[in-house]
């Protein structure tokens, strides 16, 4: 039976196994981005091949969510939203379904950042912008020397940008 294995690290070729639905975040640090990654699956069997529960899914703002993947972190130095990406790629081809040409092209119009080659004899890949891609995404300014808010947080995050700094394509800020 084929099972999920959930690996995160500062690179593809770093990735290190993390337990899902834990809430131990998993430690992420390389010279570009230091920070914590969380994930919780909605009825992904733990190690001893059981599912669990989980009070994560409990939450009444929570209701209807079946996965999250949280991160708490910050660059070390100045990157574009553009190329901080979020998505997937697999160890092995994948053979996909009939219709799916269809389907990943209707995806465009859902998705138009999307990129992808699911079709890869070797390694296929499907990758957006993480800004564009995440269903909630909140950004905070920490000061200098503050304590970073508490992670994994207790409560559902909303969508706030409002901190985010823009750029007018010629790395000059707008905030």
């Amino acid at each position: 039976m084929p099972r999920l294995r959930v690996l995160a690290g500062p690179s593809v070729t770093e990735l290190v196994p993390i337990v899902a639905n834990s809430g131990i975040p998993a430690k992420i640090n390389s010279d570009a981005f230091e920070g914590l990654v969380a994930v919780y699956i909605k009825g992904i069997e733990g190690t001893q091949g059981k599912v669990g529960e989980n009070e994560y899914f409990d939450q009444e703002e929570r209701r209807g969510v079946t996965w999250s993947i949280q991160v708490q972190g910050r660059f070390l130095r100045p990157r574009s939203a553009d190329d901080i990406l979020f998505g997937n790629t697999f160890e092995r081809p994948l053979t996909l379904p009939w219709g799916s040409s269809a389907a990943l092209r209707f995806m465009s119009f859902i998705d138009p950042t999307l990129e992808h080659d699911l079709a890869s004899s070797s390694k296929p890949w499907a990758l957006s912008p993480l800004i564009a891609t995440m269903p909630y995404f909140e950004h905070k300014r920490v000061k200098y020397g503050s304590p970073t808010p508490p992670f994994p947080p207790q409560k559902p995050v909303g969508d706030d940008t409002t901190q985010l700094r823009s750029s007018n394509g010629k790395g000059k800020g707008l905030s």
